[in-house]
């Protein structure tokens, strides 16, 4: 019974002191926020790149990292609150953040504006799906994924493309 107290007690007091973020937001790109003076990346998401470029159904470029930042100031009204989930290697808060009751993760990835980053957590990984399968945002065409933009066309991750393979198999 003691070591259940001891891991209850412990359990809490870490709960209890893990450093939210709340405030309101100011956007910087589709994946990333400031927060009280707090640069914090979106955790499990990847947008595009504020300079990426995208084409739509028709073929035409138009500016897909632009409207990911656009998407996520319009969901990331009012007071935010951020989960720290852990700092990224450039000292960013990589975090689960809320506008209300609204993952905005899970917004941008859900309107098909940013990827679920699969690498790094399988959290939105059904909600991209439902994007894709629906063409919202950045699937009612093409676009490079903003991981091979960063790295000039550097081929996906494995596990990036692992789960597409299953994806593409189960649906």
């Amino acid at each position: 019974r003691v070591t259940i107290l001891i891991a209850l007690f412990f359990a809490l007091w870490v709960y209890a002191a893990r450093d939210d973020l709340t405030g309101r937001a100011e956007v910087i790109d589709g994946d990333s926020i400031t927060v009280g003076g707090t640069r914090v990346r979106l955790y499990g998401i990847d947008a595009p790149e504020l300079d990426q470029s995208c084409n739509d159904r028709s073929g035409a470029t138009y500016a897909c990292g632009r409207l990911a930042k656009r998407h996520l100031e319009k969901v990331a009204k009012g007071s935010i609150t951020c989960e720290s989930v852990e700092m990224d290697q450039y000292g960013r808060d990589v975090s689960i953040c809320y506008a209300g009751a609204t993952d905005l993760g899970a917004a941008m990835v859900s309107a098909g504006w940013a990827r679920a980053y699969l690498s790094y957590s399988l959290r939105y990984a059904s909600a991209e799906q439902a994007a894709r399968d629906a063409r919202r945002g950045l699937w009612d065409g093409d676009f490079d994924d903003p991981w091979a933009f960063r790295e000039d066309g550097v081929q996906d991750d494995l596990i990036a493309i692992a789960w597409r393979w299953v994806m593409e198999r189960i649906f």
